[in-house]
């Protein structure tokens, strides 16, 4: 068995800190930040099998497309028991600071978010294994888990963290959708409802996550300035060849894209039908960046519909709720 931290270097446009200070002592701190639990439980993950049926099977599971196989899946899951036991205890914490060095701008280590993803992935099947053997309330406490767990995931975080934390959400919010036909202990459904009502509209604060995506490439401006072959620096952090005519921007341009990204702020703090408009407004505004900019900023509608499928998945979850509880 094997026990070990998978170091990922992924591009990590997130610069922020994590916030103020708390009144309290560092090792009160320590014991409420939910962080180094999930740390703990990366720690004793074990490897998922990575021939091509198993992988093709755990996610049709999860995505509800194919029955439990206890035979080939339970295993799994037993195999990461404590890593799944770890995340549950975790998810009640009330804060998580991942203690990223941001100030490292698109070189900050970032290896938390591909585990994260497997354990969140590990919570939706735990969830419906469970079902399968009728235990309907473990299962609705491992689903609001990984609810808690995904918000974890995207605190703080820049865009990337964000993206990761709702794939995790989503599938965990499909998986209570599929089971609540098997909720019909009012407790429960309150639970479900109560977390639903804790998260925000659009799952996340994408406002927040758009400013640390300026604060991250502003950074990236400097280091590729000090570097001495800025296109070879710039292929090596960005994983891409440097657009054409390539140069560095002058600070006027660095100031233009900061102000543009206050507004790209500014619209993802509104609903997503209120967005669009906007943003195509803010497309044409875009093409006026310096090309690294113009290179390096993420596809704003496509995240604003990802914000889109969240709300209306939850606010249908929502309905399922309220009718439920009205025909009884």
């Amino acid at each position: 068995m094997r026990n070990r931290l998978i170091i990922v270097t992924l591009a990590l446009w997130g610069t922020l800190g994590a916030g103020a200070g708390r009144a309290q002592s560092p090792a009160a701190e320590a014991r409420d930040n939910a962080a180094l639990r999930y740390w703990m439980a990366f720690a004793v993950m074990q490897d998922l099998p990575t021939d091509e049926a198993t992988t093709d099977l755990l996610g049709r599971v999860a995505a509800g497309e194919a029955a439990w196989d206890e035979q080939r899946l339970g295993p799994i899951l037993d195999a990461n028991r404590a890593a799944l036991d770890i995340m549950r205890r975790g998810s009640r914490l009330p804060f998580c600071d991942w203690g990223l060095e941001y100030e490292l701008g698109p070189a900050t280590p970032i290896a938390h978010l591909a585990r994260a993803r497997v354990l969140a992935r590990l919570a939706v099947l735990e969830g419906i294994r469970l079902v399968d053997q009728e235990q309907f309330p473990q299962a609705i406490d491992t689903w609001v888990a990984g609810v808690r767990f995904s918000g974890h995931i995207a605190e703080g975080g820049s865009l990337i963290a964000l993206l990761s934390a709702q794939i995790g959400l989503m599938s965990t919010l499909r998986a209570l959708d599929r089971g609540l036909e098997e909720v019909s202990v009012d407790e429960q459904r309150r639970q479900i409802r109560e977390t639903l009502v804790d998260l925000a509209d659009t799952g996340f604060d994408w406002g927040e996550a758009f400013q640390h995506e300026r604060a991250g490439l502003e950074i990236a401006v400097r280091q590729l300035g000090a570097a001495a072959d800025p296109a070879a620096e710039y292929q090596r952090r960005f994983g891409a060849l440097p657009y054409d005519g390539f140069s560095l921007p002058e600070q006027s341009d660095v100031l233009e894209f900061g102000r543009f990204m206050t507004r790209v702020s500014d619209v993802f703090q509104l609903p997503p039908d209120a967005a669009r408009t906007r943003l195509d407004e803010l497309a044409a505004d875009l093409e006026t960046l310096h090309p690294m900019f113009q290179s390096t900023v993420p596809g704003l509608q496509r995240v604003n519909e990802a914000r889109a499928e969240f709300d209306e998945t939850k606010q249908a979850l929502l309905r399922r709720l309220d009718s439920s509880r009205a025909g009884r």
